[in-house]
């Protein structure tokens, strides 16, 4: 691995860093969203599921 490529790795980091701080100083509405996200995926899913696991058992 030469030097610039080890540089460009160390900013990509540094930038990962300052986002992911940035996430965690935003109020909780993110994860919220992702709980609805869910939510509604599982709700949406979960005849097929039940399908599947019926044909198992």
């Amino acid at each position: 691995m030469t030097e610039k490529q080890h540089e460009e790795i160390i900013q990509e980091l540094k930038e990962l860093n300052e986002r992911m701080d940035r996430m965690e100083n935003r109020p909780p509405v993110t994860k919220i969203l992702y709980i609805l996200l869910f939510g509604a995926g599982f709700l949406l899913f979960a005849p097929f599921f039940i399908d599947v696991l019926t044909l198992l058992f």
